[in-house]
């Protein structure tokens, strides 16, 4: 299920993932041949992921099957997975669109 979470900076997309729940779209990005570890370890500071420390991560890194639209097969692709209770001014988006969302609602997403 993918929620909005408010903060000053805007609003941000934070994911639960829930097997029986709706359907999440989203971008859908190979790693280039020359993407590398630190790479990674960018996007990981950036979402608050801290390998080896689920507890102090505000989302976690995980393998999630996706169904890619181009195609329309299964695929395995890397998620981060909101890891904290949803506080209670989160917003449920159940069409699962969090840029389509942020325009019928006219609110701003998050800008660091």
């Amino acid at each position: 299920m993918l929620y909005a979470l408010p903060d000053p900076g805007g609003w941000y997309p934070a994911l639960v993932p829930a097997p029986d729940g709706p359907p999440v779209r989203g971008l859908l990005f190979p790693a280039s041949a020359d993407f590398s570890a630190e790479d990674l370890a960018r996007i990981d500071a950036y979402e608050d992921y801290r390998p080896g420390d689920a507890v102090g991560s505000e989302y976690l890194r995980r393998d999630i099957a996706v169904r890619c639209a181009a195609t329309d097969r299964p695929v395995t692709a890397q998620a981060y997975a909101y890891n904290r209770p949803l506080p209670p001014d989160a917003e449920a988006i159940p069409e699962g669109d969090f840029l389509d969302w942020l325009a019928r609602h006219k609110r701003r997403g998050f800008l660091p």
